[in-house]
């Protein structure tokens, strides 16, 4: 239903009117309550964590990198982030049922253009390592802590740095059997676009990677 010039269903004029501004709209940043049991936060370093939120109905997860943070709860995200989905994100004034929450559902209603989200979660913070199988990666010193959990053998422990494993281009005639592939490095940080109408975004790439061939 997204492949004519009068898309109809869920949000559509949500992305209508995003088509027709050349702007696609997702967070920058976002804002906690500090004053809650997310208080901790302001003793830390959120720096470099990601933020893995879902659309606000639950059919997508974005992803942002944390760049900068305030004392007041406020958290600054790196640029080009939350592409993994193929959908815009939809505001207060655009979207009152999905945001029960929002300045216009209040008593009285107020004007209230903030973008709604779902639940969220961040990994990659060093402050809240503190439960077995998290861990945190230290960029600048290229140090990676582990918090590992009983079953763990730390002597066989593997890290994915490869992307792809196998890359095939304009060729025919190719076969690969019995053959198994894992720990490749994540890519959900990587560059993500929407490869046609409809609701996600796709990484071009993985671990096996065909182009033109068969």
């Amino acid at each position: 239903y997204w492949c004519s010039n009068a898309s109809q269903g869920g949000w559509a004029e949500v992305d209508a009117e995003c088509a027709m501004s050349g702007q696609m709209q997702l967070p920058v940043g976002m804002s906690y309550n500090s004053s809650s049991i997310l208080e901790r936060f302001q003793k830390i370093s959120l720096i470099g964590g990601i933020i893995f939120a879902w659309h606000s109905q639950s059919w997508a997860m974005h992803m942002f990198e944390i760049t900068n943070q305030s004392s007041s709860g406020d958290l600054i995200f790196a640029k080009g982030g939350g592409r993994q989905g193929g959908r815009n994100w939809c505001r207060c004034d655009q979207c009152t049922y999905a945001g029960p929450w929002c300045g216009q559902n209040q008593d009285p209603p107020v004007e209230d253009k903030r973008m709604i989200s779902g639940t969220w979660m961040v990994e990659n913070v060093l402050g809240e390592l503190d439960m077995p199988a998290e861990f945190y990666f230290d960029r600048q010193r290229k140090l990676l802590y582990v918090k590992p959990n009983a079953t763990v053998d730390m002597s066989d422990f593997k890290i994915g740095l490869m992307e792809q494993l196998i890359e095939v281009r304009n060729v025919s005639n190719i076969t690969i059997m019995n053959v198994g592939f894992r720990d490749v490095a994540p890519t959900f940080m990587s560059e993500w676009s929407a490869p046609s109408g409809g609701d996600w975004s796709l990484h071009r790439g993985g671990a096996i990677f065909l182009e033109n061939a068969s």
